[in-house]
């Protein structure tokens, strides 16, 4: 029976998370088990470059981005993350997304200066969003789900940072993971891509109804609203994202449709 490395790791170091991220990290180093993939390592750092520097989020990603301009669809993205690197992403964002991949088909959206901060306790959850020199407070799920949509005509992206704190001393269970907020009868979809969401679970996403507040389950939107990514496939296929959107988009009409059909 063959185990993954990470699966071996979290076996042998049980919920000591700083181990087993510190083996992954070091997993290509010399005397490591995955020495061997160190040249294919290389590779995919190549590929994650720009002009000797890294690109702040993978060229698939970026093509999506085109991809939903050229379509002409109103969109927002959310960039979601429990560290503190999203300043460094907006910036560099900001600062590469004019014609990154090709400069006769340059990315038309930029990042706000605001970051969110997402707090949440058992008793309330709260969405902080930096805005100029002011700071916008919500604290109700309408609230933080109008915050989050689109809103005006252009395109925009966001930054927000969520709890980790919460996260990780709740058992990194899904319920406590980054909110997904979702609103079974509005007419603009939502879905979340990220690498650690769970092949029966959210794992890393809390998706919750906008109305009542309640969990979703999972079965309703994985594949469909919720995306568990792939690292590598993400990187060395161009149209990941691009395919993952259709197909949440044909999911969407499809819904829609069967809902339009037995509305009375």
């Amino acid at each position: 029976q063959y185990i993954s490395y990470t699966n071996y790791l979290k076996s042998k170091y049980k919920h000591n998370h700083q181990q087993i991220d510190f083996y992954k990290s070091q997993f290509t180093h010399n005397s490591q088990p995955g020495h061997g993939l160190h040249s294919y390592l290389i590779h995919l750092k190549t590929i994650l470059s720009h002009n000797h520097q890294q690109l702040p989020i993978v060229p698939s990603f970026y093509k999506c981005i085109q991809y939903l301009i050229h379509k002409r669809y109103r969109f927002r993205i959310l960039f979601r993350s429990f560290g503190d690197e999203l300043k460094v992403i907006r910036d560099r964002f900001n600062g590469f997304y004019k014609g990154i991949l090709d400069e006769n088909d340059a990315v038309d959206c930029k990042v706000r200066s605001g970051i969110g901060f997402l707090h949440r306790s058992e008793s309330q959850t709260e969405l902080r969003m930096e805005d100029c020199s002011k700071m916008n407070v919500v604290r109700d799920w309408k609230g933080i789900y109008e915050e989050c949509r689109v809103n005006n005509e252009e395109s925009e992206l966001l930054c927000i940072q969520d709890d980790y704190e919460y996260w990780d001393h709740g058992g990194r269970k899904s319920e406590r993971g980054k909110l997904m907020l979702i609103c079974e009868e509005s007419d603009e979809l939502c879905v979340f891509f990220d690498d650690k969401v769970g092949d029966t679970c959210g794992s890393i996403v809390d998706v919750r109804d906008v109305e009542s507040g309640c969990e979703v389950e999972f079965d309703r939107v994985k594949d469909k609203n919720v995306f568990k990514v792939d690292p590598l496939e993400c990187i060395v296929n161009n149209a990941y994202f691009i395919n993952r959107i259709e197909s949440a988009i044909d999911a969407f009409n499809n819904k829609r449709s069967l809902q339009s059909k037995s509305s009375p």
